[in-house]
């Protein structure tokens, strides 16, 4: 099977992953929050893309740890974010749950070096990947459409 297909529910994470920039004083308005969270949810369905695509275990490797990279930026922009105050506590779930999958992602690139490619269908079991739909769910479900249109 290819590796590609492995990771569709992967690819679901991009939709419903937001992003984010926008620091400041003041709490981002309802329109500027989901514009913003919807930008980094392309951005990472890029970086998925090129796991999508990847054929060789060794191009799946490198398109995880870019996805890791990007994890990682995402957490950062999103700590940066002052969202508006209907999804400040999900917000904050959001900010913890994209770096803890971005740093769950470390033994798995790991196995995959080590030629366990069942590794990558470990990636939407993770803690932090559960933890990234519940919080964008409930972003979603306070009223603030972010998923990707």
């Amino acid at each position: 099977m290819r590796l590609g297909a492995r990771l569709l529910a992967v690819a679901a994470l991009a939709a419903v992953l937001a992003g984010c920039g926008g620091g400041g004083s003041k709490p981002l308005s309802k329109g500027q929050y989901v514009a913003q969270m919807r930008a980094i949810g392309t951005s990472l369905g890029r970086s998925l893309d090129g796991v999508s695509k990847a054929r060789t275990p060794a191009a799946t490797t490198a398109a995880l740890a870019a996805v890791q990279t990007e994890l990682r930026s995402d957490a950062k922009k999103l700590g940066s974010i002052r969202p508006p105050a209907g999804a400040k506590a999900w917000h904050a779930k959001l900010v913890a749950a994209t770096g803890e999958m971005a740093d769950e992602l470390d033994s798995l690139i790991v196995r995959l070096r080590n030629g366990d490619g069942n590794a990558v269908w470990v990636v939407t079991t993770t803690p932090g990947f559960r933890a990234i739909l519940d919080a964008s769910n409930g972003i979603i479900a306070s009223g603030y459409p972010i998923g990707t249109p």
